[in-house]
This record gives C-alpha cells, structure tokens and sequence, in this order.
C-alpha cells in the first residue's frame, strides 16, 4: 500500500499547445454548430426585415395602396407557412414606422391584427398600448398594457408604458409606483 501511494500519477490528457484562432476559424466553427433550421430561420427573419423596410419606404413615399397590398401579401406567405407568429411580427413593426409617418389610425389596425394574430405577444401588446397611447386612448391603452403584463409581469416595456399611460391621465403617483 505505501507503494501505490507514492507511485507518480499519470497525466489525464496531456497538454497540447493553443494557437490562437482567426475570425475566420471562429466563424467557421460557429457556422458548423448552427442547424441547418436555424439557418434557414435566420435568412427568412432577416428576409422579413428588409420587406418590412422596404414597405415602410412605399409608405414614406405616400403610395399606401401598394404598401397595403404588400402588407397583405407579407401576412398571407408568413400564415401560410404556419408562420403567424412572424407574422404578427411583422405587423407590429410596420404599425410603428406607419405611426412615425402619421398614420396612427392605420398603426392602430396593423397593432390590432398583430394581437389578432398572436394574442400572446407581449412586444405587441405594448406597440398597440404605445400606438393607442399616440391616439390619446388612454383607457384603451392601458388595457393593452395590462394584458401585456399579465403575459410576462417583469416586462420593462410594459411597466413604463402604464406607468406612461398613468402620467398622461394626471395619476402621477401611481405612475412614480409604477417605474
């Protein structure tokens, strides 16, 4: 027994020396970890932002009928791939640039089909309590953010937007509360 214990124990894995790695090593890595699926998800996000973008530079540029007609063709690629969730993304984010042209009835039907949509989208919820609070729909907004923070209590977005909604109705100290 005092034998063993003085016997030199052997390296688990020796040492091998590190070289630092490239960009391009690094991403090259990285790509081979990324699924094919979550590839393909990332293309067709990103496909959407730029038609979303470019919807909201058809609006800029004052021709509404072609940016509906390209909402509407937008909306019905993503639900017809199973997609509403994206979807109501989507609507989200062309209600806010539509907002900041001034169109806020509009905003207000695109937020409104969002939540149609996909009622559980906090993100949502809080662009349409935002959007209705534009409108001075205040007791409309703050429903919206009611909602949204029953979905997700700890929502940022969603306290300061009622706490927004509380300080635009003069309910200061519940708005203090509130943030």
């Amino acid at each position: 027994r005092a034998e063993q214990s003085q016997k030199p124990k052997p390296a688990l894995r020796p040492e091998e020396p590190t070289t630092p790695q490239s960009y391009e090593d690094r991403k090259l890595e990285r790509d081979k970890s990324i699924s094919r699926s979550e590839r393909h998800a990332g293309r067709a996000l990103a496909a959407a932002r730029r038609r979303v973008e470019q919807i909201a530079a058809v609006v800029a540029l004052g021709e509404l009928d072609e940016a509906r007609h390209q909402i509407a063709n937008l909306v019905e690629e993503q639900c017809a791939s199973g997609d509403s969730e994206h979807a109501a993304k989507s609507l989200s984010n062309i209600a806010m640039a539509v907002l900041n042209l001034g169109y806020s009835d509009w905003s207000v039907e695109l937020s409104r089909l969002a939540i149609e949509l996909n009622d559980k989208d906090v993100k949502a919820r809080c662009q349409y309590g935002a959007t209705l609070l534009s409108c001075k729909r205040l007791d409309d907004a703050l429903a919206e953010y009611d909602q949204a923070q029953i979905l997700d209590p700890r929502d940022v977005s969603a306290l300061t937007g009622r706490a927004e909604v509380l300080k635009a109705t003069g309910r200061y100290e519940d708005a203090l509360a509130e943030y």
